[in-house]
C-alpha cells in the first residue's frame, strides 16, 4: 500500500487527480492567466472572456497527458486574446 503522510495514494489516483510536474506547472501558469482574464472580463462585462477564463482555471483537472495540458492551455489563451481583440466576438 502506497502512503504519503498517512494519505492512501490509491484513493487519490482513483479520483483521477494528476500530480505530475507538468500538470502542476500548467495548472499554476494557466490558472494565474485565467484569473487575470477573469478579472478583465468581469471589469469589461465580457461574458465570453469570463467563460474562457473559467475553462483556463479548471481544465487541468480533466486532462492527464502532458502535451494536451500545453496544447489546450495555449489554445485557450489564443481564444481569450482573440475575444479581447475583437471586443467580445470570435469573428475574424
Amino acid at each position: 500500500m502506497d502512503e504519503v503522510n498517512g494519505v492512501d495514494l490509491s484513493v487519490v489516483n482513483s479520483l483521477g487527480l494528476d500530480f505530475s510536474p507538468t500538470a502542476l506547472i500548467c495548472g499554476l501558469l494557466f490558472g494565474v492567466i485565467g484569473v487575470y482574464v477573469f478579472r478583465h472580463g468581469k471589469k469589461t462585462l465580457n461574458y465570453s472572456l469570463i467563460f474562457v477564463s473559467i475553462l483556463m482555471m479548471c481544465y487541468t483537472a480533466f486532462i492527464h497527458v502532458w502535451w494536451q495540458h500545453w496544447t489546450v492551455g495555449i489554445i485557450l489563451c489564443a481564444i481569450a486574446y482573440q475575444i479581447n481583440k475583437n471586443g467580445g466576438e470570435m469573428t475574424g
